[in-house]
């Protein structure tokens, strides 16, 4: 079925098999061929399987993913808004610390500097993931993630920083003076404010 070159049938396949969870695990191989589709949307389709048939997995089909996700992380084809690269992102995440191997992809993402409000989007996303795959990573997470908050001219990314740093708990302490000053200020938006006080009380958990 993955073979056929069918929209639909292609499609409806990747999404059964990503429901099936880890019992899809044998067409692990087979959905990584998909990745090198140059239809987004069946790349998209398949990144989200690998993440749920391999979410906290080990062992060989564990790698296979990894390193199938690794390249759907660069921008390809029909991808405009980045949307791939972030799902690879998540389902990375989601196979834990057996993606490590992708780490360095990930905050290689963290440190660009393309202004694309999509892939700024991105940015934030692959910060939280590299996190979720190596807390060690905070070292080069939360300095971004405040930055994103001082320098960021779009009120989006700002709110997603805000909710980031909250999703971080303990590790994000350094970044309260940040957020109290967010939630303080009688100019920010009331929706903002508030980001920030929820964020506050998710890290001080």
């Amino acid at each position: 079925m993955l073979g056929q070159k069918e929209h639909h049938a292609r499609s409806s396949a990747l999404d059964a098999l990503g429901w099936l969870g880890p019992r899809a695990e044998p067409a692990v191989p087979q959905i990584v061929e998909v990745l090198k589709s140059p239809e987004g949307y069946h790349r998209q389709l398949a990144a989200t399987a690998l993440g749920r048939i391999c979410r906290g997995a080990k062992g060989e089909s564990a790698k296979i993913a990894v390193a199938g996700l690794i390249g759907a992380l660069k921008t390809g084809p029909g991808d405009a808004q980045h949307t791939v690269c972030a799902v690879a992102s998540h389902s990375l995440a989601e196979i834990g610390p057996e993606a490590r191997a992708a780490v360095p992809a990930l905050l290689e993402i963290v440190r660009e500097k393309d202004e694309d409000p999509y892939r700024a989007k991105t940015r934030l996303q692959a910060a939280y993931n590299a996190w979720r795959i190596d807390p060690s990573t905070i070292e080069v997470v939360l300095p971004y993630l405040l930055d994103v908050l001082r320098t960021s001219a779009q009120p989006r990314h700002r709110q997603r920083a805000i909710g980031v740093l909250g999703d971080l708990g303990p590790a994000a302490g350094p970044a309260i003076p940040a957020l109290t000053e967010i939630a303080e200020a009688e100019s920010t938006a009331d929706e903002v404010r508030q980001w920030a006080r929820t964020a506050i009380q998710k890290i001080r958990k």
